[in-house]
């Protein structure tokens, strides 16, 4: 969870600090060389100790007693003055690590406050995280101010950089995009987690499409094999492509029919439309039409006109399957009047007659009413 995380990343920052000053690596040392430290009036033992006690809990079923133990001694802690005692008691506040406790937004968001003051990076991703939460665009200016600096920290820089990349990119409140941002925010978080998928595919697509930078299509293609690797199904399509289209790689029909596949196997649009335009035409597979046909009409089912029209063209054509030239007929109506422009223009390609094409039209519609209908009920267009 992430929060838990946030929790655990109190200790790392501590142990970092610890080794800077050339204190004691607090998290080696035993509880009992802790409890001396801390009657000492040592913050930083005192909140090891309580994270010890309370990661001792973790798995189990919580009581209240166990609960408000953990408190106690972080409260102690915060009394001491370690920076992260009193994070870490925001996060108990409000109800995120144990169940027992009644959620309190202003003893919480005053802990978070005395952390962020005595310097905790942990706290600061934590309020600013909160505060990108709230409408006031003044909150929105705090929340950066806290967030952009975390960028550079050794320790919480790749993590901040993941959660900063959609607000970069989207825009947050009143604030514009920061296209200049984005390339490098992708960047940062995607080296630092390979095996995270987000941020490599947009860092793909903002190579692809120029946003923040010069247009690199090419250069896309390693980021999109990242991304597509760690499992995005936008990303193994757009991976797909580039080795159907040989950018930036060699071109591999064979290679980009695996991809489009797995796209497709986690119902992502495009990659159910590729995958059944590929297994129509045998392209880096054999031909296979049901396999198609599923494919359109799993993606019809999504809500695709195109998909419509591909399934509707099969219909008509009779790609492995008996003609159905009345539904498929009615299918390209469909997908038409849901704004598929193509669709339209087969639909009068397919219509002989000396009428003028509205006329055509209406008089199909009229003619195709049982089956327009059909469709829409198991396709779910309503127009």
């Amino acid at each position: 969870m992430f929060l838990r995380l946030l929790l655990s990343l109190c200790l790392s920052l501590m142990i970092g600090v610890s080794a800077v000053a050339a204190e004691p690596d607090y998290a080696k040392l035993d509880d009992a060389t802790l409890s001396q430290l801390m009657g000492a009036g040592d913050g930083q033992a005192a909140f090891t100790l309580a994270f010890n006690a309370m990661e001792a809990l973790e798995e189990q079923t919580v009581t209240s007693d166990q609960a408000d133990a953990v408190i106690a001694m972080m409260v102690r802690a915060d009394e001491l003055g370690s920076a992260e005692a009193p994070n870490a008691l925001a996060l108990i506040y409000e109800g995120q690590i144990f169940e027992t406790v009644t959620p309190d937004s202003v003893k919480a968001g005053a802990a978070l406050e005395r952390a962020v003051e005595r310097g905790s990076e942990a706290a600061a991703l934590n309020l600013g995280l909160r505060l990108l939460g709230n409408e006031d665009p003044a909150a929105h200016d705090r929340a950066f101010s806290l967030l952009d600096p975390l960028r550079e920290s050794e320790t919480i820089g790749a993590l901040t950089a993941s959660q900063l990349l959609e607000p970069y990119l989207m825009g947050y409140g009143a604030r514009a995009p920061q296209m200049d941002k984005v390339r490098e925010t992708a960047t940062q978080c995607s080296e630092h987690e390979p095996s995270e998928s987000y941020c490599a595919f947009i860092m793909g697509r903002a190579l692809q499409s120029g946003w923040g930078g010069p247009t690199d299509p090419a250069a896309a293609t390693p980021w999109f094999a990242q991304s597509a690797k760690a499992g995005d199904a936008r990303a193994q399509w757009y991976y797909a492509m580039a080795l159907l289209q040989g950018l930036g790689i060699a071109v591999d029909q064979a290679e980009a029919y695996k991809w489009v596949k797995a796209s497709a196997e986690q119902n992502h649009i495009n990659g159910l439309i590729s995958f059944a335009v590929m297994s129509a035409q045998g392209d880096g597979t054999d031909v296979n039409f049901q396999a198609a046909f599923d494919a359109y009409d799993t993606a019809a089912k999504l809500g695709s006109t195109h998909a419509l029209r591909g399934l509707s063209g099969m219909l008509i054509s009779g790609e492995g399957r008996a003609v159905e030239l009345d539904k498929g007929l009615a299918g390209l109506i469909v997908a038409a009047d849901n704004g598929d422009d193509l669709a339209l223009k087969l639909f009068d390609m397919m219509i002989e007659g000396s009428a003028s094409p509205e006329e055509k039209r209406a008089a199909q519609r009229l003619k195709l009413s049982a089956e327009i209908n059909e469709v829409k009920t198991k396709y779910g267009f309503t127009p």
